[in-house]
């Protein structure tokens, strides 16, 4: 798994962007590898609660509030959506705008190396070669495969 190269430094540079830093403290590999020790029982959810062993560790300490500490899990981009629209829907509704059907069918004349395989990655493509120039393609080769990735809609 490369979560590094997608999730956690998106992540990081979204919000380095704008003066703020981001913690990944269940990336560390000492905490990783001593929760994953632990029998699987006390780390599957209960009564359908995502990480409730974590959650339960801080109830009563007061370091959280209780609607923040037992609130429905979400992903970090998923955050700024809602389960009924999920944020994906509104990137392909928009990206749908601004790349046709034509442009994604001639992809592979317009980009011959690594040729886009949907609007989305086109769009991406674009956004690259217009700040980066078309000189620097070949390092388009690590692309981001979100877990939604196996085909949403007829999107990759």
């Amino acid at each position: 798994m490369q979560l590094y190269l997608y999730d956690v430094l998106r992540i990081d540079r979204c919000t380095a962007a704008h003066g703020l830093e981001i913690r990944a403290p269940f990336l560390d590999h000492a905490c990783t590898s001593y929760y994953l020790s632990w029998p699987a029982d006390l780390r599957a959810p209960k009564n359908g609660i995502e990480k409730h062993l974590i959650r339960a560790a801080f109830e009563g300490t007061n370091l959280l509030p209780a609607n923040i500490l037992w609130r429905q899990k979400v992903g970090f981009s998923d955050g700024v959506a809602t389960l009924a629209r999920p944020w994906y829907h509104f990137l392909q509704e928009d990206i749908s705008k601004q790349v046709s059907d034509e442009c994604l069918a001639d992809a592979s004349t317009t980009y011959p190396h690594n040729t886009p395989r949907s609007k989305e990655e086109f769009y991406y493509r674009q956004i690259f070669e217009n700040k980066f120039g078309s000189h620097l393609s070949y390092l388009t080769e690590y692309q981001r495969k979100p877990n939604w990735a196996c085909k949403v809609n007829g999107w990759l």
